[in-house]
């Protein structure tokens, strides 16, 4: 291929990286929607063919495996040559590792230990040392030792700097997993990039070998590096320094993964002389919709912001749908959904929620109106583990007869299933004795006296009254129902909940699935109504899945990222669920809530719709709810509002020039009457952490 036809539909920017030259470090700032993934995949090619660099001589890493086989390819139909040295960072480091492991005691045939492995094996080590999984929770101790691999930390370095009941805990079982992993000959994802850099700073042979044979380094998605990634891309660089990285400070969005976006700030302080360029035009998005994302990530103060623009000036302005109620949120989204079907495809549009829990609604709005759907990068509501675990609990206690609930009970532990059927036997006699039961009318399981009294002697008179039918709701709005007041009764004698962390990120989101659960319950007035509709919806969705392998996309901005979409539905947008509640006392945290919000408005390509509700069913409790900050941020000449009353915008965005101050943090007594002026929004987080 001749340069002039490699090059045709460059822009300037672009250009200008690609050719960028040889011996000077280059990073490239690419914006949502800037062609990074071009600009990658010419660079490459250009010094295949413009610089005769042989294939092996070129590395290129990226954060998984489909994105390196598509730049792969795109690089065959350029120039006919593919790249044996493309994947992840863990791709090819265990390529390294089975090369020269044995250098630092590492088998070449050494086994990869994924998530389950690791999660059984500590659980072994956990059971053995007579401690229990309920207070020591494996995903946990886990997940630190992770946290501390990713810092480059061995046990021994580890247990200098724990602190505290759960560091120390972490100290004293991470040097036993270890050895552990190393008698089954095995090593976690983690310990690939580990070992590797253990191997490279101990053998220069080694290193200078790998220095030399990877002459040119290419690195996607650079704000989603860790320490450990950092360190291993300067051992690599040296000495030609023919680093090109690509990455986005707005669209850091896996702190929680270990990534940190500061080591594109730290490559400026390790390679003063490497060259910035910046891709600021967009070719995804209308100008309304840029504006809009411009606007949210302005307010981020922490690193810098791409000033995007587009030569599609045209474009409907952000629709904002402001719901009295979330099932009105629900309504809204599927009239647009239905109007927009029309002249779009179902594929071509996407409904974006900060938490998978928030799906269910959403899944049951469309299978009632014969909608298809694909639950992108997620499971089925009720596929979900949990949703599945407590619905086999509801079953065995309506239905003891019911084979497959009792056996899926028994896998959480043959003691526990043991201990819940004599729970449900003792419940079962204490619900038929009159003074109980109008003891639970007083605690408030919504059976009204009278009723339950005629409950009881009918009970009596006809011993086959099913128990229940002694469940009934209460015309009283204000009591809870009784799916919802057994399903916690159950919840609590089984203590289900304990074995998840909310700390961990997998766990929290598992929790929130539950008490999604809870706000379904809350509509029942009885168990049998409540599984009978989640046997039928559970169906409804299964057929439809079947029929279809097309439909309206449903996920998590995280599991956005990188993709894009004709017509979006940006739901949910209230304070506690977008930001996320665990956002709110945390600044570098809500920064990183604000760029995930610019990653879900930055998905859209012709249409974006945000919407919010002023009371949601949560948790099984209808509230009221303050809408996101993010909306305000929005640049009010971009928006249309639709729905309930206005709401003030921002008349215009600027970045902000102050130096952002260090985070702010403060301990709050639990009787500080601030807290209660806070959750019902009367004074806003920066105004709370400085009270």
């Amino acid at each position: 291929m001749q340069t002039e036809e490699m090059f045709i539909g460059l822009n300037e920017a672009q250009l200008e990286a690609i050719q960028h030259p040889l011996g000077v470090p280059a990073m490239v700032l690419a914006g949502a929607g800037s062609g990074k993934t071009r600009v990658l995949t010419t660079r490459a090619a250009y010094l295949l063919t413009q610089h005769h660099v042989r294939p092996e001589r070129i590395l290129l890493v990226t954060f998984t495996n489909k994105a390196s086989a598509e730049m792969v390819e795109r690089l065959q139909r350029m120039v006919g040559i593919g790249l044996p040295f493309a994947g992840t960072f863990h791709r090819i480091a265990a390529r390294i590792l089975r090369a020269h492991g044995r250098y630092i005691g590492v088998d070449p045939g050494f086994t990869i230990f994924d998530e389950d492995d690791q999660l059984s094996l500590m659980t072994t080590i956990i059971k053995e040392l007579g401690l229990s999984t309920k207070e020591t929770k494996p995903r946990s101790i886990l997940g630190a030792i992770s946290s501390a691999k990713n810092e480059l930390l061995t046990p021994a370095e580890y247990a200098q700097i724990a602190k505290g009941r759960f560091q120390e805990t972490v100290a004293r079982l991470y040097p036993l997993y270890q050895k552990r992993l190393e008698r089954n000959n095995a090593v976690d994802f983690d310990d690939l990039i580990m070992k590797v850099i253990e191997l490279l700073q101990t053998h220069e042979e080694i290193r200078s070998h790998y220095q030399h044979q990877f002459e040119h380094i290419l690195i996607d998605e650079y704000q989603d590096t860790n320490t450990a990634q950092y360190i291993l891309t300067k051992l690599l660089v040296k000495p030609q320094m023919n680093l090109f990285v690509v990455g986005d400070f707005s669209q850091a969005i896996y702190g929680w993964r270990g990534a940190d976006y500061r080591n594109m700030l730290a490559l400026k302080d390790d390679f003063p002389d490497i060259v910035t360029y910046k891709l600021e035009q967009n070719y995804r998005s209308t100008q309304p919709i840029l504006d809009a994302a411009s606007g949210v990530i302005s307010y981020n103060t922490s690193h810098p912001v791409l000033e995007l623009w587009t030569q599609n000036q045209e474009g409907e302005q952000v629709h904002l749908f402001e719901a009295a109620r979330d099932s009105d949120e629900v309504e809204h989204v599927m009239k647009m959904i239905t109007m927009y079907s029309r002249e779009y495809e179902l594929n071509d549009m996407v409904i974006l929620y900060r938490t998978n829990a928030q799906s269910r609604v959403f899944e049951e709005a469309l299978l009632a109106r014969g909608i298809p759907y694909r639950l992108v990068g997620g499971v089925r509501f009720y596929e979900r583990k949990e949703i599945k675990d407590i619905v086999c609990l509801l079953r065995l206690f309506v239905y003891a007869s019911d084979e497959l609930a009792r056996k899926r009970i028994e896998k959480l532990g043959k003691k526990k299933l043991a201990n819940y059927l004599n729970w449900i036997e003792m419940q079962k006699n204490t619900f038929l004795s009159s003074r109980t039961l109008k003891h639970e009318v007083h605690e408030g399981y919504g059976i009204q006296e009278k009723e339950a009294q005629e409950k009881l002697e009918s009970k009596e008179k006809d011993p086959k009254v099913d128990f229940d039918s002694i469940m009934e709701i209460s015309s009283n709005p204000n009591e809870p129902t009784s799916a919802l007041t057994l399903l916690d009764a159950i919840l609590q004698a089984t203590a289900y909940l304990e074995q998840f962390d909310p700390h961990d990120e997998e766990d929290a989101s598992r929790l929130e699935n539950i008490q999604e659960l809870r706000s379904l319950a809350a509509q029942f007035s009885d168990i049998p109504s409540l599984l009978e509709t989640i046997a039928l919806v559970e169906q409804e969705a299964l057929n439809r899945e079947q029929q279809s392998s097309s439909g309206i996309n449903l996920m998590s901005v995280h599991a956005a990222k990188g993709l894009e979409f004709s017509i979006v539905f940006l739901v949910g947008m209230e304070e506690g669920l977008f930001p996320h509640s665990r956002s709110l006392l945390d600044k570098l945290q809500m920064e990183e809530e604000r760029r995930l919000c610019y990653v879900a408005i930055t998905r859209a390509k012709k249409q974006l719709h945000i919407s919010y509700a002023h009371r949601r069913l949560v948790f099984g409790t209808v509230s009221g709810s303050i809408v996101s900050r993010f909306i305000s941020e929005i640049p009010s000449s971009v928006v249309t509002k639709e729905g309930g009353v206005q709401f003030p915008f921002t008349s215009s965005f600027s970045r902000p020039s102050v130096v952002p101050p260090k985070p702010t943090r403060r301990i709050v007594p639990l009787d500080d009457p601030s807290i209660d002026d806070f959750l019902e929004g009367n004074i806003d987080v920066d105004t709370f952490l400085g009270a």
